[in-house]
C-alpha cells in the first residue's frame, strides 16, 4: 500500500494521515482517519493530527496490518480540490459516461481507483464556490474539511496542479442546486465565547441541551440518535455563532459522540443542516436586544427633555 504512487510534489506538506476500515454503530464498514503522530483518530479540521508523508509511512510501518492505507486532508489552505466519482466502473472495468467525461478534463492530474475498485478519485488544484454531493450522477467535489482515503492505485503518475478551467467545467455541469443561506450573523458582534461558557449558557436556557449533552437522547424525546445529533448541533449553532470548529469540538465532548461522527459525510452534513436552519445566533440576538434597549433609552431621554 505505501509503496504505491502518491503525489510526489505534496509529500513534504503536513497534509497526510492514515485510515483504517472499522465498523460503525450498525456494524457497517466505514473509513476512519488516524493521526500521523499517535494511535488516535485524525480530524479533517485539526491540522495537529496531520503530518508529512514520511511521518505517515513511518506510523504505517510501526503497526503492521493495523492501518488500511494513507489519506490526504483536503484543506482550503493548500488550494486542493478532491473529486470523488462513485460506482462508475462496471464488473468488466468499463467506466461510465460520467467518469469518462470528467477524467477527460483531468488527464494530467492525480487520478486513482477507489478502495472498492468501482470508483475514481481525482485530486487537482484550484477553487470551487462550495462543496457538493450529486447523488444522481455519483459525483462529489470538496475543497475543505475533507479527508480522502487514498489507495495509491493511480492511473498514470499525474500531480495536482492548477486546472481551474476543468474544475469550472465539472462544477458547472454536475453541481447540485444552491441552498438558500438562512442564517443571520452580524460579523462585528460575534462574541466568541469559550466552550465552557457556551455549555453553561446553553444548559441554563435550553432544557433539552443538558440531556443531549449527556447523551440521554431518548429521555430528551428523540426517536433516533441521528435526530438528537442534529438537534444538539442546532442548539450549538445558535450559541457558537455557527462556528463549525467549535460545534464539532463541543459535540465530541458530549455523550452523543460515537464513531459515526468520524465519518466526514455524516458530520459535515449534520453540521451543514444545522447552519442552514439557524436563522438567528446568540450574537445577532444580543445585538438586536442592545439596539432595542438603546432605542428605548433614546425615547425615554427624548420624552424627558421634551417636557
Amino acid at each position: 500500500m505505501i509503496d504505491r504512487y502518491y503525489p510526489e510534489s505534496y509529500k513534504k506538506l503536513p497534509i497526510w494521515a492514515l485510515w483504517r476500515i472499522e465498523a460503525d454503530s450498525k456494524g457497517r464498514p466505514t473509513k476512519v482517519p488516524y493521526s500521523a503522530h499517535s494511535n488516535r483518530r485524525a480530524s479533517s479540521i485539526d491540522p495537529n493530527t496531520w503530518g508529512t508523508f514520511g511521518q505517515v509511512t513511518n506510523r504505517f510501518r510501526s503497526r503492521p496490518g493495523y492501518y488500511s492505507g494513507i489519506s490526504m486532508m483536503i484543506s482550503k489552505d493548500y488550494g486542493l480540490v478532491f473529486i470523488d466519482i462513485d460506482h462508475c466502473i462496471d464488473d468488466d472495468g468499463v467506466m461510465n459516461e460520467t467518469a469518462a467525461d470528467i477524467i477527460g478534463a483531468f488527464t494530467d492530474q492525480y487520478i486513482e481507483y477507489s478502495q472498492s475498485g468501482t470508483g475514481i478519485h481525482i485530486i487537482t488544484k484550484g477553487f470551487i464556490p462550495r462543496s457538493f454531493k450529486n447523488s444522481r450522477n455519483g459525483v462529489e467535489m470538496y475543497a475543505d474539511k475533507r479527508f480522502c482515503a487514498l489507495t495509491g492505485n493511480a492511473i498514470g503518475k499525474g500531480e495536482p496542479t492548477e486546472n481551474q478551467f476543468a474544475i469550472d467545467y465539472v462544477f458547472k455541469k454536475y453541481k447540485t442546486p444552491d441552498r438558500e443561506a438562512k442564517r443571520v450573523i452580524t460579523q462585528n458582534t460575534v462574541l466568541q465565547m469559550d466552550d465552557n461558557k457556551v455549555i453553561k449558557l446553553a444548559s441554563g436556557r435550553n432544557n433539552r441541551f443538558g440531556l443531549l449533552y449527556a447523551g440521554d437522547w431518548q429521555a430528551a424525546g428523540y426517536g433516533s440518535q441521528s435526530e438528537a445529533d442534529l438537534s444538539l448541533c442546532n442548539i450549538l449553532a445558535f450559541w457558537t455563532d455557527c462556528n463549525i470548529e467549535q460545534i464539532d469540538r463541543i459535540f465530541r465532548a458530549s455523550g452523543l459522540y460515537r464513531p459515526k461522527w468520524e465519518r466526514d459525510d455524516y458530520r459535515g452534513s449534520t453540521i451543514q443542516k444545522a447552519l442552514e436552519s439557524t436563522i438567528e445566533t446568540y450574537s445577532s440576538w444580543t445585538h438586536k436586544k442592545n439596539v432595542e434597549r438603546g432605542n428605548k433609552l433614546d425615547r425615554a431621554l427624548s420624552e424627558k427633555w421634551d417636557r
